[in-house]
């Protein structure tokens, strides 16, 4: 017998006070919520009310709840309601400020996360999720206190030295190794730190070790496509490209709609000869984003290796339309056009390019 039926059960033969029975609904809510049952929560949490229409707490979960499931009308007239019942309950503030930050509103959640420290000086939970609201608002610096402080409050928690490992990721990947690394060594399994991990050491040019963490993160979940890719790329700086395009070709499998990894896989076909299949891999970017440049610069060059001139010039114009402040892309079109025979307009993309780039134009010798 399930523990949730063994206590409903029990409270068929044990006559319990109204406000014991209201915190028994939630704290089977709670653990409903944490199974991802978020239905079978909800009747409880109703139950709760039901029983009890001014337990606060359960309008803070029942409105977290909400939210989760997307009635955000619906969660922020239960925090509220909660509010008025409690007013300045550091719990009830702490859970609609992560309803804030899993809508996109940081600051919202700063704030707020600001008066939950001012009456509880010592929640760890509250320093961390300032921490991750603050790093996202890309406050680099503060994001980075706050993490610490969680950490001296609470130093076991290892989703605290994941969360500050990525507050260090625009700074200092040494420093953002390291608190990914403590974040393991108290979580083993812990799947986003041999990720990130893994990326901060593909950004340090470290491939051997960036595959490692990535063979871990494989086996802890398997259908995450970036990590494919991540693991594909380093290998192909390895110059294993027939692992990295089993990898990159897994990744597309898993996200056919990411145009950048049919980029990244038609360079890799390039470079071990298979063009045919590079430029359909750089045609399929081109029709997932037909705003991103590289690949129709991509495309141009390997139509200008071939010496068809009038489809080279076609990709590099796109590509000088995509990204008209690129002087590269300029250049290469006054190449085209030049041998094509258009040496006006080539001269017109030749000037371009040396207004952007002057160190692109030809030195002149006396």
């Amino acid at each position: 017998m399930r523990l949730i039926e063994a206590v409903v059960l029990l409270l068929a033969v044990v006559t319990i006070a109204d406000s014991t029975q209201s915190e028994l609904y939630l704290e089977e809510a709670i653990n409903l919520i944490q199974c991802d049952c978020p239905e079978a929560a909800m009747e409880k949490l109703d139950l709760a009310i039901e029983l009890d229409p001014e337990f606060s707490d359960v309008f803070a979960y029942r409105g977290s709840l909400f939210a989760k499931m997307g009635e955000m009308e619906m969660a922020f007239s239960d925090f509220n309601h909660a509010l008025e019942l409690s007013p300045s309950d550091p719990d009830i503030l702490y859970l609609r400020a992560l309803v804030y930050a899993s809508t996109g509103r940081y600051s919202d959640a700063v704030t707020e996360l600001t008066t939950v420290i001012q009456l509880a000086p010592n929640s760890s939970s509250a320093f961390s999720a300032r921490g991750s609201a603050n790093e996202y608002l890309g406050n680099h610096e503060e994001a980075i206190s706050d993490l610490t402080r969680a950490i001296s409050l609470n130093p076991e928690v290892a989703k605290y030295y994941h969360n500050l490992g990525m507050a260090y990721f625009e700074i200092n990947l040494a420093d953002c190794i390291i608190n990914f690394t403590l974040a393991i060594e108290r979580d083993p399994e812990y799947f986003e730190s041999y990720y990130n991990r893994g990326v901060a050491r593909f950004k340090m040019q470290d491939y051997l070790h960036a595959i490692e963490d990535f063979n871990i993160a494989v086996s802890l979940r398997a259908e995450m496509a970036n990590t494919y890719y991540y693991r594909g790329m380093a290998y192909g700086f390895l110059n294993d490209f027939n692992t990295a395009l089993e990898d990159i070709s897994t990744a597309i499998e898993l996200d056919p709609d990411e145009h950048s990894y049919y980029f990244d896989r038609g360079y890799a076909y390039e470079l071990t000869h298979q063009i045919e299949l590079a430029l359909n891999d750089y045609d399929t970017a081109i029709s997932l984003n037909p705003e991103f440049a590289p690949a129709y610069f991509y495309k141009g060059m390997v139509h200008r290796d071939m010496e068809h001139w009038e489809m080279a010039a076609t990709a590099f114009r796109k590509a000088a339309e995509a990204a008209p402040e690129d002087a590269r892309y300029h250049y290469v079109c006054g190449e085209a056009e030049s041998e094509l025979g258009n040496l006006q307009q080539a001269e017109i993309d030749f000037q371009r390019a040396y207004e952007l780039r002057p160190d692109f134009r030809p030195s002149t010798s006396r």
